[in-house]
Parts: C-alpha cells; structure tokens; sequence
C-alpha cells in the first residue's frame, strides 16, 4: 500500500480485483510498472465482455471485491484465497477461464 492509502501490486506480480461484474487493477501513473500478463488478462475480459479499469484503489476497495489475483507470467492468475488469515472469496471458475486464455498465448 502507498504512503497514502492505495494498494498497489506485489513484487513480482499485479494486482487484479472482480468488483462488480468489472476486472479492475491500480493505475500505472502512481509509479506501478504495467504488466505484460496483467495487459493479457484484460485482453482476455474484453474478449469475454468484461468491463476492464485502471482506478486508484483503497484496502477497502481490496477487501471488499468479489474475487482477487495476482498476476505474472510465472504463476498466470493466481487467487487470493486469504490475507492476514482470514479467508477470502475466489472465483474458481473465472480463474479457469483466465489461464486457460494465459496458458493458450503464443510467444
């Protein structure tokens, strides 16, 4: 999280959150480095129909999302199934649905 107050990524991952039917991840102006898979999981939603967004996003915007990734090229879409212990919602089949799509790219 930034000095002030918004979630930014992992260290080798981005950050992808399911908030209301939307796929959105933090803004790249607040010093994030855009990420190749994340760009491809976007494509992927536009592809399916799934709003995309880049949003300045708070803990609370984190907490309370209906699902959560972090995203690299290593380990595709990976869920965030708890923070700090407590357990989180996933959403396993548009998980599937992700990878699928990441693991089918051609480099």
């Amino acid at each position: 999280m930034s000095t002030d107050g918004y979630v930014l990524e992992g260290t080798r991952a981005n950050l992808i959150l399911s908030v209301g039917g939307r796929l959105v991840t933090p803004r790249t102006d607040i010093g994030i480095l855009a990420g190749t898979t994340q760009a491809d999981v976007f494509r992927f939603a536009e592809e399916a129909g799934i709003e995309t967004a880049y949003e300045l996003l708070t803990l609370d915007d984190f907490h309370t999302a209906d699902a959560a990734w972090l995203v690299s090229s290593v380990r595709q879409a990976a869920p965030i199934r708890s923070v700090n212990g407590v357990a989180r919602a996933i959403d396993a089949e548009l998980t599937t649905r992700i990878n699928d799509f990441l693991l089918a790219r051609e480099v």
